[in-house]
């Protein structure tokens, strides 16, 4: 059941989607233990025809002065977008978990169509994701929760990580609305 109503629930955002996942990466670099302390998020529906954003980006302040940011759409040409950058005063990390995996693929359509996953096209160039399980880091999730079972341990990322995460992701939901938005 999707859109808004007695008994329905509204379709899920592109700032839930995926900018949790974006949020838990950036809180991984700067420190689990370093509070977030405020927010600045932006959303809107500029192009799908859904009763949520497909479009949003959003700033998270820690109170060591960290900055992480997260900027994720729907609506990203050529296939899917998903990458994590860090920079910092000592460097750089960059990785591209989709776009430049080391397939790359024309094909000019023909009678047999080629379809590769999370591809707006058919034709042209693509970008198919090879292993999407592995670029996603399925098998390393799984590897941890048995490994936290078996062992009877937390694993790396746990409940509480989820709560703090949806706290932001609340933040940023207010702070897209007049209201201020810091935790």
């Amino acid at each position: 059941m999707t859109g808004s109503g007695p008994g329905k629930f509204p379709e899920a955002g592109y700032c839930s989607i995926w900018g949790c996942h974006c949020i838990e990466i950036g809180r991984s670099y700067i420190g689990k233990d370093i509070r977030p302390v405020e927010v600045i998020s932006a959303a809107d529906t500029l192009v799908k025809p859904i009763d949520a954003e497909d479009n949003a980006l959003g700033w998270v302040r820690y109170e060591n002065g960290a900055i992480s940011q997260f900027e994720v759409s729907w609506i990203f040409r050529g296939g899917m977008d998903l990458r994590d950058e860090v920079m910092g005063t000592e460097g750089t990390i960059w990785i591209n978990n989709f776009l430049r995996t080391g397939f790359e693929m024309f094909t000019a359509g023909g009678k047999k169509r080629i379809r590769a996953e999370k591809s707006e096209t058919e034709k042209g160039w693509i970008f198919p994701v090879g292993d999407e399980i592995a670029e996603l880091g399925y098998y390393n999730m799984f590897a941890d929760m048995f490994r936290s079972f078996e062992k009877k341990s937390n694993p790396v990322e746990t409940f509480y990580d989820g709560y703090i995460v949806n706290e932001i992701m609340d933040a940023c939901y207010v702070r897209q609305s007049p209201k201020n938005g810091n935790l």
